[in-house]
């Protein structure tokens, strides 16, 4: 059935950042209308287009089917979900008419089978059922040429609703509840309960994460310079970069997580001038996870992502002052093995294409050597950056994302960190990782991984 279109809303002040192929945007569910629901949601941009969704809800109302949509618009940026003001005849539950001026229009039916257009906004007959407890798991992978245009680009600015409440306790949707649904009746359908079309949870991105991971650790050094270290540097760096909100809105407790990271593959073990060794590099194993989701109430978009999002705009060079390093920045992908793909230069530094672009919601990852063929690579001295040093992307569309390194942490090339490098941030960040520390000659690489983590802090 054809659902009424949205409210018209006013335009945006702000475009938000973009997403891109190979960005998984991670969003939480939060309660409407005291549903007590509660959930997670991954919109997952695959490389040929298509767009694979997956949603896991729990105590949903148990046996009923629940419409689900994603709400909002490629034009429209300031949709959010709504909170409690929305409830505008102060009944006390929020309905489908008073939600859709906030979180926008249908965009599309989370349908599980068929049509996702908004004619299928109401198709229950389609539409994923709750278990006997009340959990919902939903997995659609939709082709790209059923997507409209621009939903890639624009996911983050897409909200998740779904719908069906249970007022009067007895598990199931009917006209005792709340009556029947006026938003159902005024699409031509009678009879539906307005406990089945009322809002039970609502979506916001919360951060975003590479699209695919790859395999391993990352080995792209030779050992063939060893200059100043003891078995020298070695392999490849990969920079994540994160997401710049144009709403410089970052809470406190959310300014360790969304950063930039540099990885060095192996032990780093530096000479000072007089000879003796220094101590390595502080490890730290721990993943950055997304800001804690106590307190935060549907429509605070700024209590799910920290720091501001840039357009998105791909990355064509690097600049790290306090190591003079000035590198062209080249696209790389994986190879055949479902290893990340290195750059064939000592200078190039190799963007992940997989992970969002620097700049955009999520860990960007860029590559680079620290020695090939005899020459010392881009990040042969990563080591010797120091909290709050800057990193400099100059992107495609002339825009320079800054960053400040925050930690660096040091890992076994066996026990990778792909959480903490691949996995979902809720602001601007990057990863920059390469190879270093002790030259297994018997294998051909170095045994670590270092990763220098940094936040977005500005751009120009």
């Amino acid at each position: 059935m054809l659902v009424s279109a949205a409210p018209a809303v006013a335009p945006p002040s702000a475009t938000p950042g973009a997403a891109s192929a190979g960005t998984a945007v991670q969003v939480r569910l939060f309660a409407l209308n005291d549903s007590g629901a509660s959930g997670t949601a991954t919109l997952t941009a695959l490389p040929n287009g298509d767009l694979a969704v997956s949603i896991r809800s729990t105590h949903l109302v148990p046996n009923a089917a629940h419409a689900q949509h994603l709400h909002g618009s490629t034009t429209g940026m300031n949709f959010h979900c709504p909170s409690r003001s929305a409830d505008r005849d102060h009944e006390g539950y929020l309905t489908t008419e008073e939600g859709m001026p906030d979180y926008g229009d249908i965009f599309l039916s989370l349908t599980t089978r068929g049509d996702i257009s908004r004619a299928s906004g109401l198709a229950v007959d389609r539409m994923p059922v709750a278990d006997a407890r009340g959990a919902l798991a939903y997995d659609r992978t939709i082709p790209a040429a059923d997507l409209p245009p621009g939903t890639v680009e624009h996911l983050p600015d897409l909200h998740i609703v779904e719908h069906g409440i249970d007022v009067n306790q007895n598990r199931r949707y009917d006209l005792d509840g709340l009556g029947e649904s006026t938003f159902a009746a005024a699409a031509g359908l009678s009879g539906i309960p307005e406990e089945a079309t009322d809002p039970a949870l609502c979506g916001m991105v919360s951060g975003a994460a590479a699209g695919s991971v790859p395999v391993g650790g990352i080995a792209a050094g030779d050992g063939s310079v060893r200059t100043g270290f003891r078995y020298g540097y070695g392999g490849l760096v990969v920079l994540g970069v994160g997401v710049v909100l144009y709403r410089r809105r970052r809470a406190s407790h959310h300014r360790d997580v969304g950063l930039l990271a540099v990885l060095v593959c192996g032990r780093l073990i530096t000479t000072s001038p007089a000879g003796s060794p220094t101590a390595p590099i502080a490890s730290s194993a721990a993943a950055p996870a997304l800001g804690a989701s106590a307190g935060i109430v549907a429509g605070d978009a700024s209590a799910l992502i920290s720091g501001p999002l840039l357009p998105e705009s791909p990355p064509a060079r690097l600049e790290i002052p306090a190591l003079r390093v000035a590198a062209p920045v080249a696209a790389l992908g994986l190879e055949p093995d479902g290893t990340m793909r290195v750059p064939t230069d000592a200078r190039t530094v190799g963007w992940f294409t997989r992970a969002p672009v620097p700049g955009s919601l999520g860990p960007a990852v860029l590559a680079g050597h620290v020695d090939y063929r005899g020459a010392a690579g881009s990040f042969a001295r990563l080591s010797h950056l120091r909290r709050g040093a800057a990193i400099r992307i100059t992107r495609r569309d002339g825009t320079v994302a800054v960053f400040a390194v925050d930690r660096i942490g040091r890992y076994p090339k066996s026990a990778f960190p792909a959480g903490a490098v691949y996995g979902p941030i809720d602001h601007a960040g990057l990863r920059l990782v390469t190879c270093g520390g002790d030259f297994d000659r018997d294998a051909g690489h170095y045994v670590d991984n270092v990763v220098v983590f940094a936040s977005l802090r500005d751009s120009s």
